[in-house]
């Protein structure tokens, strides 16, 4: 070879050897961090009683520190325990009167959907929040009594026991509501923890219905 092509080709060979040291001894790109996260949640309403509550929740990170969320939770049983107490105390008047054992239980059940938005603290794996979030609730009431079945109506029209507008509601009633959320959520690779409570408030309901909720919840994030 010449030296008017050797010049060329050392320059090559320098060149591809640079390249290749360069893309060795660069360090990775950093992974990207999951912008979504889908989460199955479960807890217990401590407020008016400690019942069951099961759910689901999805969320976009909205830039470093937001947090845009929609929630669908199932309450077993939001009943109020004056209510429940009334029940009760019903039972023993009429099995009194009777001679005739009487037993009467009532559940709300409720089906809540609310979006919302967090504030997220910090920016490692533990990250703290706040939030709040406005949705709806349908609550549906059924009272039983042991030998009859259901009484729902009966009871409020014969001893006016609950509110007219959820004990009168064969399918149940729906009503807006609002909610304050905090507590921590946990990021590792692609699983996602969160420790939360919530305080929750129906509007337009016969008496006010309030009530809080402590959750634990697992999921994926994507």
């Amino acid at each position: 070879m010449n030296a008017r092509h050797s010049i060329p080709a050392a320059l090559v060979l320098a060149l591809v050897s640079s390249v290749s040291a360069f893309a060795q001894g660069a360090p990775a790109p950093a992974a990207k961090e999951p912008r979504w996260y889908l989460a199955a949640i479960g807890g217990a309403v401590s407020q008016p009683a400690a019942e069951p509550l099961f759910g689901a929740e999805i969320a976009e990170h909205l830039g470093r520190h937001g947090q845009a969320y929609l929630t669908v939770s199932y309450f077993e049983n939001l009943m109020r325990n004056s209510l429940r107490d009334a029940l009760d105390a019903k039972s023993a008047e009429l099995t009194r009167l009777t001679a005739d054992t009487w037993a009467l239980s009532g559940h709300d059940h409720g089906v809540a959907v609310v979006a919302g938005g967090k504030y997220v603290f910090g920016s490692g794996t533990v990250r703290p929040y706040v939030g709040a979030g406005l949705g709806t609730i349908h609550l549906k009431r059924t009272v039983l009594e042991a030998r009859l079945g259901d009484v729902t109506r009966a009871v409020y029209n014969d001893f006016d026991l609950g509110e007219a507008d959820l004990s009168l509601a064969p399918e149940g009633i729906t009503r807006p509501l609002m909610e304050a959320a905090f507590g921590v959520g946990i990021g590792t690779g692609r699983t996602h923890f969160d420790v939360g409570y919530r305080y929750r408030s129906a509007f337009r309901t016969s008496t006010d219905l309030n009530f809080s909720q402590v959750t634990a919840g697992i999921g994926y994030r994507f």
